[in-house]
């Protein structure tokens, strides 16, 4: 089975039967659902660059509307250059930490260690679902006004931005996709002052590293000794 045609199965399987149980309506790979004061809109995105060899990537596209929004304007919506947030901002860590995501959003298969993945496609199913079930949609129901959405949007988008931990797992992820090399240091480094991170919170935080480690593209390369080299 392909990555496309796994992308189709959770698709049908598990996201549309979700939201539909979930009260929202469909237009193509849209879904809506009007909650007292707003009209609640999940648009899903693929990845122009998917193929056989970076796997499929998605992700969703949230966004709160009025009301009385028309089915034909969120049939046009455009939601590129859009004030939308994607569901990583409301997965635990930002869905960093996550079996089935990368920096764009969900990803099946692809590489790993440069080796072709084929993925668990019921594994993929049952977490992909679980996220949709227990994490993304509560949290959406709790949004019934434009209000609401614009304190919640606040409140993720600081969390995704500016939490320490955030901060840290993001610097840890640049160091593990960079070659080990003066140049990288020194971008490395770079990084750490944007992030506004201490060389202590850094190395107080080895098992975190491990752990965005483990989740990356490349797993099998340490670079541990490579992060303290470029501290400040």
């Amino acid at each position: 089975m392909t990555s496309n045609e796994k992308k189709t199965l959770v698709l049908k399987e598990v996201i549309t039967p979700t939201f539909k149980a979930a009260g929202y309506r469909t237009i193509g790979q849209t879904f809506y659902r009007v909650q007292e004061e707003c009209c609640m809109t999940v648009k899903i995105q693929s990845s122009q660059f998917n193929s056989a060899a970076t796997g499929y990537t998605f992700w969703f596209h949230i966004e709160a509307f009025p009301k009385e929004t028309t089915r034909e304007k969120l049939k046009e919506w455009n939601s590129w250059g859009s004030s939308s947030i994607h569901e990583s901002s409301l997965l635990p860590d930002c869905g960093y930490l996550h079996p089935y995501r990368n920096a764009l959003g969900y990803c099946i298969d692809g590489y790993k260690n440069y080796v072709p993945q084929d993925m668990d496609i019921e594994d993929i199913k049952e977490r992909i679902g679980s996220d949709l079930r227990d994490v993304i949609l509560p949290q959406l129901d709790e949004i019934k006004s434009l209000d609401d959405w614009n304190r919640k949007k606040e409140e993720w988008t600081k969390q995704s931005w500016n939490a320490t931990r955030i901060l840290l797992i993001r610097y840890f992820g640049s160091a593990q996709m960079s070659a080990v090399v003066p140049e990288m240091a020194l971008k490395l480094r770079d990084t750490q002052r944007r992030f506004g991170l201490s060389s202590e919170a850094i190395r107080e935080n080895e098992p975190l590293y491990h752990e965005v480690r483990a989740y990356s593209d490349w797993p099998e390369d340490n670079k541990w000794e490579f992060i303290l080299s470029a501290l400040e």
